[in-house]
């Protein structure tokens, strides 16, 4: 099996957390229940940061291990990092 360089917990997340450093364009693999899943990161990504499994549009709950952790400030695209430039809690 692939490794995955990503963790999502419950299905209903909208964000994976890295489990390492990713560059923009990157591939990011994670498992959603039995699916190996793999998103391109659209820029770099630090180690235990957030990013965006689908898009998320502005005003949207952020969902990260099955708990809401704020909304989204602006729309994030698939791939995009979700810090707290366009998250508020």
């Amino acid at each position: 099996m692939k490794n995955c360089n990503a963790l999502l917990v419950d299905d209903r997340d909208n964000v994976c957390v890295l489990n390492k450093t990713v560059a923009a364009g990157e591939k990011v693999c994670f498992c959603r229940g039995k699916d190996l899943i793999e998103v391109t990161a659209l820029e770099d990504i630090p180690m235990y940061f957030k990013m965006a499994v689908y898009s998320i549009k502005k005003g949207t709950a952020v969902i990260k291990y099955g708990t809401k952790i704020g909304l989204a400030t602006a729309d994030i695209p698939t791939g995009g990092m979700v810090h707290t430039h366009n998250l508020t809690s």
